[in-house]
C-alpha cells in the first residue's frame, strides 16, 4: 500500500491502480491464488516486483491461460537481510515455480543475471539485464555554484543512489 512513487509518474502516462487488490501476505492456497490470478483480469501488462510479488507471479504461472492473463515482466533488484548472505532454497524452489510464466524476469547485475538463470533455471532469453548507473557524461560541466542548498567541503566527493538500502 506504498503508492508514494505514483505521484513521480508521467501526467500522460495511462495507468490505473486496483482499490480492492487481494492481500499479498498469507498462505499461497489454491483458493488465494485464483482470487490473486482473477485479480489480474483486465490489464495490458503485469509487472511483479522482487519476493512481496511472488505469490502474484505463482497466481499468473498456474491460471494465466484459464484466464486470459497478460503477459507478466519481473524485476528483481537484490534481496533483504534475510537472503543477503545465503539465499533460502525453499524461496529458490517458488521462485523457479512462479517465474516459469514469466515473459520476462529483469535484474541490475551480472550476479543477480546468474542467481536467475542457474538457481531459479530461468531460460537467457528470458533474464534481461538492465545495469544500474548513471550517466557521467551528462554531469561533466561544472556544476552551478548555490544550486544545492548544502555546501560541500573541499576535497569531498559525493556519490548519490536511488535504491532500496539494505544491510
Amino acid at each position: 500500500e506504498a503508492m508514494g512513487a505514483a505521484a513521480l509518474l508521467d501526467g500522460a502516462a495511462k495507468v490505473r491502480f486496483p482499490k480492492h487488490f487481494p492481500a499479498l501476505k498469507g498462505f499461497p492456497s489454491p483458493g488465494r491464488l485464483v482470487g490473486l490470478a482473477q485479480a489480474l483480469k483486465g490489464y495490458d501488462l503485469i509487472c511483479t516486483y522482487n519476493w512481496g510479488a511472488m505469490d502474484v507471479a505463482m497466481a499468473h504461472a498456474a491460471f494465466a491461460g484459464a484466464f486470459r492473463l497478460p503477459r507478466l515482466i519481473h524485476p528483481e533488484d537484490g534481496f533483504n537481510a534475510d537472503e543477503a548472505v545465503r539465499l533460502k532454497p525453499q524461496r529458490n524452489l517458488y521462485r523457479r515455480a512462479a517465474l516459469r510464466g514469466a515473459a520476462r524476469v529483469i535484474v541490475p547485475s551480472t550476479g543477480l543475471e546468474r542467481i536467475a538463470r542457474e538457481v531459479w533455471h530461468q531460460p537467457r532469453a528470458k533474464v534481461l539485464r538492465i545495469a544500474n548507473g548513471i550517466d557521467a557524461a551528462a554531469f561533466a560541466a561544472a556544476p552551478t555554484p548555490g544550486a544545492l542548498r548544502v555546501v560541500k567541503r573541499a576535497g569531498e566527493s559525493w556519490i548519490g543512489t536511488l535504491a532500496g538500502l539494505r544491510p
